[in-house]
């Protein structure tokens, strides 16, 4: 009994610990920052507001992509958030609402959320509701290690072991991570280890167990469809048991009808849709679905098989993530060497399992491969998409029977007892990393308010600024460290149109500057075309106080800037007798001078202040990584010194600044600043245009140029794609997140191909800044049943609210009535009908070669019924470029008379798109002239240089036809 105990103490305790650490990870990831957090909290959300599921596509899209799933786990969340609500209403800060919410980052953000004060302590609304949620995963987790404990007793009959793949389950870092938040892989790990108890559960009550498995499989398979593996697990164990196999399959099927079939009965009964019985299933099961390869199932497209590469890529990316990989899309790892000792720990244990082979392993080894087929197939019918695909917490149903046969294999090597301790500690020391690691990841929240009435300023200006901002306050403090804090709350009376400074001065009572300030709220963390109506902003400021100065009173003045400087508002006088200390008499540098609320250690980025304090100083540069300097944007000058104000500019290079001055070594500088590096990371631009194909500077509404493109493959066959690359320049800080359109046209301007998409992906053009080249690089598909002929590529730029009010095209300084330019010609299939013939006999037959990549093969001469002059050409390649065809008329004295110059075909077939062998039908209508005899004159030549493509024998590169008499008859 006392070893019972004992052991039951031992279990007690690595359950309290795994709680603890379960309590630190939910505590350290910040709301929304796990795999589809978000999405589960949408659905449980939409779940506990309306007491119901969502029964149409309508519904499940005002519930989230995973309302598309069972609802199981999200129910059990959902009690929790109808517990507490959301009061007062709180509007936490999805990055993925608006583009604008990628201003803050410049895009480079690996967060779902701009974390703000209202996730702060003490929770109130939501973040309360969402926190106690968590609660119901962090329930699950610890329930499951119980589980892996008593089927591992079950299994071994050794405490040792039992206890030692507990803590293996319990200290798992991914599986804390995982545990910490919103997930519906917790549930399934609980009722898949459950499961697992069952069927290693000897019982002389066969259909008793029978049907238990059965409601656990139902229980599962409405948490998750990532069951199917069990079922296969169950039909293996049925048909190992031999013994009444059919009442026994039965009973499974009786279990599973009573926990599951409502689920399956109320999807079939809301949203199948279709004629046969595999299409009903499948509109079932994916109706309103995101994930690609349910999409790939239901659309039936074609699978496109992953490189060879992306296999390796993908295999490390399963085993990371199945060990740790934080964050929403995995990007916060454990150190690298904990991988590598994590690989070798597996590979020790499965040389250990091979060596002694424990009964019961084997089942347990199929158990876990049996997971394996789900997210290789998802790998494949994706494409090969990693990110989606290789998360190792799919493999968390295994993970009681994983733990085991981990435990198993160490036990098979000398001094076993020592050897499990060094697994489980090791991998509990891993999952202490990942705490700060994760810390480290996410920024102190944005000093931010969305409810109303959440802060008040101490001193009260409700002062408008622009139609947008208006400051509803500030706040003074005791001067500390060489300067000046101060507090402004700003509110957003609406959007402000562009990225607002503003400048803080203090004035001595002589009229001097005492010191000041300049910058983007929060040190440029939080830039003002991310601000949404109503949000209140605490921003702190550390004024730089000038160095050298007696204590004195000062007058506080405030300017708000526009984005180029300019002043927008002010300056205000804000507060008068400010006291101020004596001006410090040693340098600042930015580092204890930032407003942004980051560590002093943390890199600077673009719109960083970079404020500093020289005393003894006249003047002061940033000398950056490549060698430039670097101006301050404000400098304030004093007799003793100088306060200099640095702003990151987008074209700054990521790398150390060093602050440089012509006296930087004055014996008065007791700490040098001046050899102390500045870090600064910011995102890589281009500024110069790659070499371009083709050259368009087309202006769009003078806020971005499409310089040019290049499209390398101008053949492309029905249903394939073809790629293309468009370069940008933008004019201006652009206001609004544009989209592209491509519309790929035929002769008669139907789109046949083409989609409208953000450069780059991703890549928002609210993030481009002036001067910025954005080289997009993407493949525009061409639909299948795209009739044969000669296309072009339409291309122009819309808001995306504004999809029918595309940007109009500037020329000359002036708009014109057009939206679009054309790309191209792009030839589909083959040759448009009627432009070719497989074989032809020309009236007046000869051959004429030009350049050596055309043959003129003869002519019809006109007719004195009216008809013009036909003429057969034949492609001997690809010619090099489009040329036009030039017919000139000659009268009797050899001059040029009138001249018909055009392309082939009219326009039809350009000559680019030819192919060997092909024969061109050639009509060109000649103008009216007064019967005579004439002689033509027939070439080849480019439109935009001018240079004819030679004839052989022909000097001038022109072929004379025989000499025709028009007006009257034929030749």
């Amino acid at each position: 009994m006392s070893k019972f105990k004992t052991k039951n103490s031992k279990l007690k305790i690595l359950l309290l610990a795994q709680l603890l650490l379960l309590t630190a990870y939910s505590l350290t990831v910040p709301l929304g920052e796990a795999p589809d957090e978000p999405a589960h909290l949408s659905y449980a959300r939409w779940i506990a507001e309306h007491h119901r599921l969502p029964a149409n596509l309508d519904e499940r899209r005002e519930a989230g992509y995973k309302s598309v799933w069972p609802p199981l786990y999200h129910i059990l969340a959902a009690g929790p958030l109808a517990l507490v609500g959301d009061a007062p209403p709180t509007r936490l800060k999805s990055v993925g609402d608006t583009p604008r919410r990628l201003i803050p980052t410049n895009g480079q953000t690996i967060a779902a959320y701009i974390h703000t004060v209202d996730e702060a302590w003490p929770w109130r609304g939501l973040p309360l509701g969402w926190r106690l949620a968590r609660l119901v995963s962090m329930g699950l987790s610890v329930l499951s290690v119980a589980v892996t404990f008593t089927l591992a007793r079950k299994i071994t009959g050794r405490d040792s072991l039992a206890l030692a793949a507990a803590g293996l389950h319990a200290f798992l870092p991914q599986a804390l991570f995982i545990g910490s938040v919103l997930n519906d892989d917790t549930l399934l790990t609980l009722l898949s280890g459950l499961l697992l108890l069952t069927l290693f559960s000897g019982t002389a009550h066969r259909l008793r167990q029978s049907l238990l498995a059965g409601a656990l499989l139902g229980l599962a398979t409405v948490t998750k469809y990532n069951t199917l593996p069990l079922w296969g697990i169950v039909l293996l164990w049925l048909v190992w048991s031999r013994r009444g196999l059919l009442p026994r399959l039965a009973a499974v099927l009786a279990g599973a009808a009573v926990t599951g079939g409502w689920w399956f009965g109320f999807i079939w009964r809301q949203f199948s849709t279709g004629s046969t019985l595999s299409a009903r299933v499948l509109s079932a099961l994916t109706t309103g679905t995101a994930d690609a390869s349910f999409q790939q199932l239901g659309e039936g497209g074609a699978t496109i098989w992953p490189a060879a590469g992306q296999w390796a890529e993908w295999g490390a990316a399963l085993f990371k993530s199945f060990w740790g990989a934080f964050g929403g899309g995995g990007a916060v790892e454990l150190p690298g060497w904990g991988y590598g000792l994590l690989a070798l720990a597996c590979l020790a244990a499965l040389a250990g399992l091979a060596r002694r082979r424990p009964p019961g392993a084997g089942f347990l080894a199929v158990y876990t491969v049996a997971f394996l087929p789900l997210p290789l197939a998802r790998f494949i019918l994706t494409g090969g998409h990693i990110a989606e695909t290789a998360q190792g917490r799919h493999l968390f149903p295994a993970l009681p029977a994983i733990a085991l046969l981990l435990v198993w294999g160490w036990s098979a090597w000398p001094r076993a007892q020592a050897v499990r301790l060094a697994g489980v500690s090791m991998v509990g020391l891993l999952a202490l990393t990942g705490l700060p690691r994760i810390q480290a990841a996410y920024p102190p929240p944005i000093p931010l308010y969305t409810t109303a009435d959440a802060v008040r300023p101490a001193t009260p200006v409700n002062l408008p600024l622009t139609e947008t901002v208006t400051l509803r306050g500030y706040t003074t403090a005791a001067a500390e460290e060489g300067s000046l804090p101060v507090t402004l709350y700003w509110q957003a009376t609406g959007i402000p149109p562009e990225d607002y400074r503003f400048s803080l001065t203090l004035t001595g009572s002589d009229g001097q500057p005492r010191g000041g300030w300049l910058g983007e709220p929060v040190g440029g963390r939080y830039p003002t075309r991310a601000w949404d109506k109503d949000d209140l902003l605490v921003d702190t400021v550390r004024l730089a106080l000038l160095p050298g100065q007696p204590p004195a009173t000062a007058t506080l003045t405030l300017t708000l800037l526009g984005a180029d400087g300019r002043t927008v508002a002010g300056p205000v006088a804000l507060a008068r007798g400010v006291a101020l200390p004596a001006g410090p008499d040693r340098p600042r540098g930015p580092q204890s001078l930032r407003s942004d609320g980051l560590p002093p250690t943390a890199d600077f980025t673009y719109r960083s202040t970079l404020a500093a304090v020289l005393p003894d100083t006249p003047s002061a540069v940033l000398v950056g990584p490549d060698g430039r300097t670097f101006s301050p944007a404000r400098t304030i000058a004093g007799p003793s010194g100088l306060a200099a104000f640095f702003l990151v500019g987008p074209d700054w290079p990521t790398g150390d600044y060093y602050l440089q001055s012509p006296i930087s070594q004055s014996p008065n500088l007791q700490s040098p600043i001046s050899n102390l590096p500045i870090p600064i990371t910011n995102r890589p631009r281009r500024f110069e245009p790659p070499p371009m194909q083709v050259e368009l500077k087309a202006n769009f509404a003078g806020q971005l140029t499409l310089l040019g493109y290049d499209m390398p493959v101008r053949r492309v066959e029905p249903g394939g794609r073809f790629p293309v690359t468009l370069v940008w320049r933008a004019e201006t800080t652009i206001g609004q997140n544009l989209v592209v359109f491509n519309h790929l046209l035929d002769a008669q301007m139907v789109q046949r191909g083409g989609s409208d998409r953000v450069p780059l992906e991703y890549y928002t053009t609210l993030l481009w800044v002036p001067g910025e080249i954005v080289a997009d690089s993407y493949q525009v598909a061409v639909e299948a049943d795209a009739p044969p002929g000669v296309y072009w590529l339409d291309v122009g730029v819309y808001p995306a609210e504004q999809t029918a009010r595309p940007l109009p095209l500037v020329v000359s300084g002036q708009t014109v009535d057009q939206n679009s330019v054309r790309l191209g010609p792009l030839k589909v299939g083959g040759p448009p009908p009627g432009a070719t013939a497989a074989s032809v006999s020309p009236k007046n037959p000869l051959v004429a070669s030009f350049g050596g990549q055309i043959t003129l093969l003869g002519y019809d001469p006109p007719s004195a019924g009216g008809e013009g002059l036909t003429l057969y050409w034949r492609a001997e390649g690809s010619p090099a470029a489009d040329y036009t065809v030039f017919v000139h008329l000659l009268d009797p004295r050899g001059q040029v008379v009138a001249q018909a110059d055009g392309p082939p075909v009219g326009g039809a077939y350009p000559s680019s798109l030819w192919e060997a062998g092909e024969i061109i039908i050639d009509r060109h209508s000649l103008p009216a002239l007064p019967s005579g005899q004439y002689t033509v004159l027939v070439g080849l030549y480019r439109t935009d240089t001018g240079e004819r493509l030679p004839a052989t024998g022909r000097p001038d590169g022109a072929v004379a036809l025989e000499n025709f008499t028009l007006g009257a008859v034929e030749k």
